[in-house]
C-alpha cells in the first residue's frame, strides 16, 4: 500500500499540494480490503474515507460501533465521521488494536496496488494542443 501512510495524516502528500493521480481509487482498495481483513482479524477498529481539509485524501480508523452508524459507504467521503466520534465520546480517532496492526500488514502482502490502473495519455493531436498553449503564452 504504497500511499497509506500518506493517507494517515493531514500532512500527508505534503498536506494534499502532491496528491498524486488516483490516490483516490487507490484509498477505495486501501479501505474496502482493510475492513474485511479488519473484521477477520477480529479488530474492534474499522477505516473509513474522508476527503480532509488539508489533505483530502484520508483514512480515518473508527471503532465498528461509530462504522455500522455510518450513512455514507466507507469508500467515499464520510463528512459525518468526526460527528459519529465525537457522539461516541471520542476527540480523536483510536489507535489500531494488535489484530488492526496485523490487517495492515496482511493488506501490504497482498500488493494490493496492483488493483489500481492509472493511465496517462497524450492527446491525439498533440502537435495542435502544443501550438494553441504556445500562442496563448504570447
Amino acid at each position: 500500500m504504497q500511499f497509506y501512510e500518506e493517507m494517515l495524516t493531514k500532512y500527508g502528500f505534503n498536506s494534499g499540494q502532491n496528491v498524486p493521480d488516483g490516490a483516490v481509487e487507490y484509498r477505495t482498495i486501501y479501505v474496502k480490503v482493510l475492513n474485511k481483513l479488519l473484521e477477520q482479524f477480529g479488530s474492534d477498529i474499522r477505516v473509513v474515507a474522508w476527503d480532509g481539509f488539508k489533505n483530502p485524501c484520508l483514512i480515518v480508523r473508527v471503532p465498528k460501533e461509530v462504522f455500522a452508524q455510518l450513512t455514507n459507504k466507507p469508500w467515499d467521503d464520510c463528512t459525518e465521521v468526526w460527528d459519529l466520534l465525537k457522539m461516541a465520546g471520542m476527540d480523536d480517532e483510536p489507535e489500531f488494536d494488535g489484530a488492526g496492526d496485523s490487517a495492515v500488514d496482511k493488506a501490504n502482502e497482498m500488493e494490493v496496488d496492483d488493483l489500481v490502473e492509472v493511465k496517462v495519455v497524450l492527446p491525439t493531436n498533440l502537435d495542435e494542443e502544443i501550438d494553441q498553449w504556445i500562442k496563448k503564452a504570447e
